[in-house]
């Protein structure tokens, strides 16, 4: 068997495996807590899982460490299911074993699952860069070969954990570094025809390098740099170190006679902005490749990416898309990064966009991986609905969290949903149900108690959900509300 064919079968049996560990977890008649544990823990293994699998379902990873990584979590999770299930049998009878012996082997299991993830996403990460980086350079020596892993700076970004709040990088980002001529020569000396867009902030043009690999680069005039040069500097600390398909490439940049220049990577289909009032994009494409991309890239910079990002500005316009639609996830002028122990931080200064920003936020200052939660469920809400945060819509001034949670209270979930979504030539009544089901996450990621906002791994599991909404938990109060 082909390691393609492994991979998909222990995918498969994974996934099964946690299914079924959720459901013994909730027949057990005795340490329901450490069997609850457990099956959050096992929960939590969707975002690593997804991963893995692309729009179509399939899973190939070819680096032999996520084979073993997949091998190892598939034989602790029989472990997990052995010892939950025995608890439906054995419950009655407390007697036959003691009940501190068993709530330690509980505990473990529920510790070797969280062990065997981590094993998991450092042997992702190192699959991943081995492509992307391979991919890179066999665009410089033409024979299509493979590295066989990634440079080490590149490879402490993807695994490191410490970070003292304050302190500047220690190590190079790895951007490239460009000369003013190369930038010159990829714009055709920056003429108006590869003109793309123009700001207060900057100006962004197309190019194309040496290579022939295009790119969009934004070029800052010498008192635009002077007022964001904080923000570049960030930027370019914080990009240097992420590397996954839904994370928008910081190529290099160039510092030439006082003006400043980053290149990126280039976005045939500009940004979600752009597509989200009236979009012509098909459901399939919006839900699969939009939805649970932004999802996948933002629960990859909380925590699969091991240094704890916070976005801090998503947004529409911080979210571009790819010839095929696939979202990158960019603009990390402002991002930050949460320390171990960690769990919020305070900024000095609020910046943001009304209407994405998280009310602990832009209330208090205050900020955690759970203020990115709810600026991911307005966007979803605006995309699924078609109403913006701040357009007068359906003859009400409401922002949009006050009218759809309207309408959810009212058993009216029909109303939330953008007709030329429901009603496109050739949609079905499953994908109405999954557009429905998308107001539902979107309401529990906006609530105004960021405690009782979902992890994006919990999105992500939800998202792919398809039990009736009925059972599922129901939001509580949506910021913003009365």
């Amino acid at each position: 068997m082909v390691v393609a064919d492994v991979a998909v079968t222990l995918v498969k049996l994974i996934f099964n495996l946690v299914v079924a560990i959720r459901g013994a977890s909730r027949k057990a008649k005795r340490n329901k807590k450490e069997c609850g544990d457990i099956a959050e823990q096992a929960s939590s293994l969707e975002a690593s899982l997804s991963s893995l699998i692309d729009d179509d379902g399939v899973a190939a990873p070819r680096h032999p460490a996520v084979i073993s990584a997949l091998n190892k979590l598939r034989d602790t999770l029989q472990q997990a299911l052995q010892a939950v299930t025995k608890l439906e049998v054995d419950g009655d009878n407390a007697s036959r074993v003691k009940a501190g012996n068993v709530s330690h082997d509980l505990a473990k299991l529920s510790q070797s699952i969280r062990d065997r993830k981590q094993d998991l996403i450092l042997a992702t990460n190192m699959h991943t860069n081995s492509i992307l980086l391979g991919a890179q350079q066999s665009k410089r020596r033409g024979d299509g070969g493979l590295l066989q892993c990634p440079p080490p700076q590149i490879q402490e970004g993807c695994v490191a954990n410490s970070y003292k709040e304050g302190e500047p990088a220690a190590t190079s980002s790895g951007i490239k570094k460009f000369s003013l001529s190369e930038l010159e020569a990829a714009t055709k000396n920056f003429s108006e025809e590869n003109l793309i867009e123009e700001s207060d902030s900057c100006t962004v043009y197309k190019g194309e390098l040496r290579d022939g690999s295009k790119v969009a680069i934004k070029a800052y005039g010498e008192m635009q740099y002077e007022a964001c040069r904080k923000e570049c500097e960030n930027e370019e600390y914080i990009t240097g170190k992420l590397l996954h398909k839904n994370i928008l490439e910081l190529v290099g940049s160039c510092s030439s006679g006082g003006l400043f220049y980053q290149v990126y990577e280039y976005m045939h289909n500009r940004s979600l902005s752009d597509h989200l009032h009236g979009s012509k994009i098909q459901w399939p494409k919006i839900f699969n490749t939009i939805i649970q991309g932004i999802a996948r890239g933002v629960d990859y910079l909380h925590e699969q990416c091991g240094l704890g990002i916070v976005h801090l500005h998503l947004k529409p316009s911080s979210i571009q898309l790819d010839h095929d639609y696939t979202p990158k996830i960019c603009d990390f002028g402002i991002s930050k990064m949460l320390a171990d122990s960690a769990k919020e931080r305070i900024v000095d200064t609020i910046i943001g966009t009304w209407g994405f920003m998280a009310p602990e936020y832009m209330l208090s200052r205050r900020f955690s991986i759970k203020s990115d939660v709810y600026s991911f469920g307005v966007i979803l809400l605006e995309l699924i609905s078609g109403w913006s945060r701040h357009e007068e819509v359906k003859n009400s001034k409401d922002p949009v969290n006050e009218l759809v949670w309207g309408y959810w209270k009212k058993g009216e979930l029909d109303e939330c949903v953008d007709p030329r979504l429901s009603g496109a030539t050739g949609v079905t009544e499953s994908q109405i149900e999954e557009m429905k089901r998308c107001i539902h996450v979107a309401l529990l990621c906006v609530e105004e108690d960021p405690e009782l906002r979902p992890d994006m791994s919990d999105v992500l599991w939800m998202l792919r959900d398809n039990s009736p909404i009925a059972g599922r938990r129901s939001p509580r109060r949506p910021a913003y509300t009365t």
